[in-house]
This record gives structure tokens, C-alpha cells and sequence, in this order.
């Protein structure tokens, strides 16, 4: 019996949570696919236009973006496949607390508008809320109270996304029924090291599947799009200057969620939060995903990780660039006009502090009990938590539990461990 989503998170309080979706019967529905092809029910309208390759993940990635300038979750790495969809997500419920009850209502009736009351004023449903949709929400304090609860919340934010997609390829294919197989998975990362090990994870999928042989040709993936995102950064020269110091400054990037969400305007102006800590939203900043921890580690880990090959799965050739080594060489490019031999690499590339190189450490070291626990499918990976003993143990206690199934734990090098809570509650 699959366990309720409460004994597993805590929507009061901010989690990060590796979610797992895959289509119904783990058909590939997402992969391109004419509307009017035999397989599938057809009005006998004329054939539509051929269109872009890759459209309904495409569909996928842009809900996505949708969502995330709504709710209070970040989106650290996602990879949409063409049967299932990874998502490791952040909940901030802390920033919810900071929205006024006019935003959180304005941000409700954008994701849910009022149907009726448009339809009578002749109001096109995608428009952003009106003015008479808030002040008629803000009338009722239940129903702001509920969205500030909902705008945080990981099975929320994945009704929206996957009943909208569902929606939208039935009415395609002219059927109805399940287009997704039911319930997401749902894994709590419970330590920091356990959250890159999701991530490098989540970024290596569309290696393993043997659909691309380096992070660049990662389709549909937040690695892809983070390294492109680099590569214009170059070409508009914001690693201008000596070739060395480009490098260096390329290494110096924190590692970012591939998709923040939006704190809002008035957030972005508070100076500090309640009780006196730092806003990390201040004037458009992002928070990291690990303090101190930079893009380029997370890289070289992905690399390192994607070369080491698994049973059953494919890996990068070793005879790839690593993506550092590409962003260097289209650095070298730019700035191939500075005079020779300033390019040449003498000074290491800039170092982590010890605690990230410790989080890195652990990070390496969970890289393969996260791929053998989740290489077991959708219904049989192991627990709905992963990391160390202790940060499970705390969590599992935090929860009330008095047991929990962890993915692993490096103190005992297992995929499956179960965990007693009582061990944490002593002290």
C-alpha cells in the first residue's frame, strides 16, 4: 500500500523532494506523435502541420515554468523523458508566510480562475487574475488560508502540472481516461549530499537511457539548459578579460536551482525576514541550493558520475570533454584575441570550502545506492527518504514516526535500511 503524503512531508516546513511521474502502462506518450496517426482516434479533419520535435515535452517544460512563477517551490532539476518526468523540487512554505493575502489571492486566481464569473463577463481563462476575482477571494479568509497551504505543496503543484497535460492530450486524441499512472513517487532528501546525489541523478537520466552521450545532448534536462545558459553568458561577454580569470570566475558560480521561484516584488524589497535573518530574495538574488557550493563541482560530478558505467545502462565515453573542458574552450575562443600563452591553465581551478568539498565527498559516495535504488522502478525503489542515519533518523522523528524505508545509508553502504527513529529522540 503506498504510503500518504503527510507521513512524508511536512507542508509546514521547507523540504527538498525528488518526484517521479510516469505515463500510464509506461507508454511513451510524451514522445512525438501525429494526432491523427492510427493508433489514435481521429475526427478526419485534415492532417495538422508537422511540428517541432520534441512538442508535448515542450508542453511539459513550459507548465513547468508556469508553475514555478506561481508557487513557492523551486525547481531544482527536472528531466522530462519521454515516458516520465523527474522533478527535484524545493519547497519555501517560510516564503508563503511573507505573501500578503492579496498576492497569495492574486496567484490563486491566475492558477485557478474563476470559470464562471469569466465566462459570464466574456473574460479569456488565460488572462492573469482580475481585480473583482481578488477582492471577491479576499472576502473569505478560509479560502486565502487554504492557497497559502496549497502554494507550497508538491502534490499540488503536480495536479496542476499533470492534470493540465493530461487535459490537453486526450482532447488531442480525442479519448479519455489516465494519461499518467497514477500517484507520483515522492523521495525526501534529507541531507545536502543526498540532494546533489538527486540531482546528478536526475541530470544523468537521458545518458543512462543511451538518448545522449555527454550533459550537452541532454534534451528536455535542466543540465542541458544550465550549460547553454553558460555558453551565452560567454558569448556576451560577461567572462571577459584574461583567459585564466574567465576560468576562474566560470568556477566561481554558485550552484542555483534550474528554475527559482518568483518571491514576489514586496518580498524582494524586505531587507531581512522575520527574526532578523538575511532575506536570501533580496533585490532579485537567488538562493543556492547549497551555500558555498559552486555550478561548476555539481558539473564534475555529473561528468565524473556519468562516466562510471552501471549495469544495464549506458555511460558517456570516456573520450568526451567533460562540459568544464567545452565551456573552456568556448571561453579560449572568445577571448582568443588576448595575447598568447595567457591562456594556458597554471593555477587549480578554484577550490570548494571544506564544507562543500565534504558535501561533495558524501555526494560521490551516494551516487550508486541512489542509481540501484531507483533503477528498481516507480513501485519498487527503496523508502521515500534518503541520506545519512542521522539526518533520516531526525526526520523520521520530526514526522512522529517511529520507522522509516531509507534508499541508503553510507554508514551501512545498503540500498535498504530501515531506520529506527528512537535513536535521534535521546538527544
Amino acid at each position: 500500500m503506498a504510503t500518504p503524503r503527510r507521513n512524508i512531508i511536512d507542508p509546514a516546513k521547507p523540504c527538498v523532494c525528488h518526484c517521479v511521474s510516469r505515463c500510464v502502462r509506461r507508454l511513451f506518450l510524451l514522445d512525438d506523435r501525429a494526432p491523427t496517426d492510427s493508433s489514435c482516434p481521429s475526427s478526419g479533419d485534415a492532417a495538422q502541420p508537422p511540428r517541432e520535435p520534441g512538442f508535448w515535452r515542450t508542453l511539459v517544460s513550459l507548465r513547468i515554468v508556469q508553475l514555478v512563477a506561481l508557487f513557492a517551490i523551486d525547481v531544482v532539476e527536472f528531466a522530462i523523458m519521454s515516458n516520465h518526468l523527474h522533478l527535484l523540487l524545493a519547497t519555501h512554505p517560510d516564503l508563503v508566510a511573507l505573501w500578503s493575502d492579496r498576492e497569495v489571492a492574486a496567484r490563486w486566481r491566475t492558477l485557478t480562475p474563476d470559470y464562471h464569473w469569466r465566462r459570464r463577463k466574456r473574460i479569456p481563462y488565460h488572462a492573469p487574475a482580475q481585480e473583482e476575482e481578488i477582492d471577491e477571494m479576499l472576502k473569505r479568509p478560509g479560502a486565502i488560508a487554504h492557497a497559502r497551504r496549497v502554494l507550497a505543496d508538491v502534490s499540488q503543484f503536480h495536479k496542476f502540472l499533470k492534470q493540465r497535460i493530461a487535459q490537453l492530450a486526450n482532447a488531442e486524441d480525442e479519448v479519455t481516461g489516465h494519461f499518467w499512472e497514477g500517484r507520483f513517487k515522492s523521495i525526501v532528501a534529507t541531507d545536502t549530499a543526498s540532494v546533489i546525489a538527486h540531482m546528478v541523478y536526475i541530470a544523468l537520466n537521458p545518458v543512462r537511457a543511451g538518448l545522449a552521450a555527454s550533459l550537452e545532448e541532454c534534451a528536455f534536462a535542466s543540465i542541458r539548459d544550465r550549460i547553454e545558459e553558460l555558453k551565452r553568458r560567454i558569448d556576451a561577454g560577461e567572462f571577459a578579460g584574461e583567459v585564466e580569470a574567465a576560468k576562474e570566475k566560470l568556477r566561481s558560480l554558485e550552484l542555483l536551482p534550474a528554475l527559482p521561484c518568483d518571491p514576489g516584488e514586496a518580498v524582494r524589497r524586505l531587507k531581512t525576514l522575520p527574526g532578523g535573518m538575511p532575506n536570501p530574495w533580496r533585490k532579485g538574488a537567488v538562493p543556492p541550493v547549497v551555500e558555498g557550493l559552486t555550478l561548476a563541482a555539481f558539473l564534475n560530478e555529473a561528468d565524473r558520475v556519468g562516466r562510471t558505467e552501471r549495469p544495464g545502462k549506458a555511460s558517456i565515453p570516456y573520450d568526451r570533454p567533460t562540459a568544464l573542458a567545452t565551456l573552456d574552450a568556448r571561453i579560449e575562443e572568445r577571448l582568443e584575441e588576448m595575447p598568447r600563452g595567457i591562456g594556458a591553465s597554471t593555477k587549480p581551478a578554484a577550490t570548494l570550502s571544506d564544507v562543500a568539498e565534504a558535501i561533495m565527498n558524501a555526494a560521490a559516495a551516494y551516487a550508486a545506492p541512489v542509481e540501484v535504488a531507483l533503477s528498481r522502478g516507480l513501485a519498487n525503489a527503496f523508502g521515500n527518504f534518503s541520506g545519512g542515519l542521522r539526518s533520516v533518523t531526525r526526520r523520521a522523528a520530526e514526522l512522529g514516526r517511529t520507522a522509516v524505508w531509507a534508499i541508503f545509508d553510507p554508514e551501512s553502504r545498503s540500498p535498504r535500511r530501515w531506520v529506527q527513529a528512537e535513536a535521534e529522540r535521546g538527544g
